[in-house]
């Protein structure tokens, strides 16, 4: 089975939150107990919900994921198939935090959903096109950020560099050891867990198994189909209404967009975005390391951002940065007024 795809358990996919059948990997088995990771990235939620340090056992994540969410994915005969796993969360040695001690990992948990850690996720997958993820409908609803591909990025179960980060996969399969701040809000999660196949039967994937379909309808005969129609009907009108509003309002921002350089100096237009980018390190100025960076989305060519020494990677990174080489930047623009004034802040940098 280990390879397969089954369905187990419903969550919104959609858009507009409609449950439906979720996808798993199956990673492990052992005797009648399998590992499964869902397949796509399922939600947009903060590793933890304030920024601060923080291990998997005390984030909010994980509470939320064993309270919560658990209740909404699963029925209470799936929720008595799922297993107790417990859970090492070593410190992470490859990046030390301020002082030279590795970042603490926390104690041992034990939880029937979790996330995997780096560890796990290169035991079960080798390369990065294969730790790819796309996101639901439901996640991009969420605010999940996605590149070209569909792809997001999606928390890892370990601390960054820091003890307020976390790891993180980046949407091309790059697992980021640095971490990012734990209450970000756009990143994916790919839940895993472990089920007994003999007390819930699981269901290997097709096509057909995954098409949409409710929980409410799921399993239930229509006792009054005059009154499902009804319904039906309803909710077209009801669809209809807000596409009618919806253009108003795109009408309504048209026009007030012609009076924005007046406005913006006293509203004040101000948005953060967070980037995955390629970057070629151009040279050092002083204390500050510079990149050129073609960010053409947001009809900038050329753009140069600066990381001060030290602030943004370990110290042993410097030496590593060859003029003229590319490397993968991650990092926040907050833009004010005119998208020309950018300013920088919670920049990292990974360098293989």
């Amino acid at each position: 089975m280990i390879g397969k795809k089954v369905l187990l358990g419903r969550y919104p996919g959609s858009e507009n939150r409609t449950n439906e059948l979720i996808s798993w990997i199956v990673l492990d088995q052992e005797g009648s107990e399998v590992l499964l990771l869902s397949e796509k990235c399922i939600d947009a939620i903060p590793y933890n919900d304030r920024m601060l340090a923080i291990t998997w056992e005390e984030c909010t994540l994980r509470k939320k994921l064993n309270e919560e969410v658990i209740k909404e994915m699963f029925t209470e005969r799936e929720q008595s198939a799922l297993v107790e796993a417990e859970k090492q969360n070593p410190d992470n040695d490859l990046f030390h935090a301020k002082g030279g001690e590795p970042s603490n990992g926390g104690k041992a948990t034990s939880d029937k959903l979790f996330i995997l850690s780096p560890e796990e996720l290169e035991k079960y997958f080798d390369t990065p096109d294969k730790r790819m993820a796309a996101a639901t409908g439901y996640a991009k609803r969420k605010g999940i950020q996605t590149d070209a591909d569909g792809n997001a990025a999606y928390w890892l179960r370990a601390p960054g560099m820091r003890e307020n980060c976390a790891v993180y996969v980046t949407p091309d399969g790059v697992i980021q050891n640095t971490g990012y701040h734990v209450n970000t809000g756009d990143f994916g999660v790919r839940i895993a867990l472990w089920v007994d196949s003999e007390v819930c039967e699981l269901k290997i994937c097709s096509g057909e198994d995954a098409e949409v379909e409710s929980r409410e309808t799921h399993g239930k005969a229509e006792e009054n189909p005059g009154k499902v129609a009804a319904k039906g009907s309803r909710k077209k009108w009801i669809i209809f209404g807000i596409i009618g509003l919806a253009v108003i309002a795109i009408c309504l921002v048209l026009v007030c967009g012609m009076c924005f350089n007046c406005i913006s100096p006293i509203w004040g237009n101000t948005k953060s975005v967070h980037y995955w980018k390629k970057a070629t390190f151009i040279g050092k100025d002083d204390n500050d390391y510079l990149f050129r960076i073609d960010m053409t989305d947001n009809e900038i060519a050329n753009y140069i951002i600066k990381f001060s020494d030290g602030d943004a990677w370990p110290e042993e990174t410097s030496d590593k940065l060859v003029e003229g080489a590319q490397y993968q930047i991650e990092f926040e623009i907050t833009f004010t007024n005119e998208i020309q004034d950018g300013s920088y802040a919670d920049s990292m940098i990974s360098v293989e």
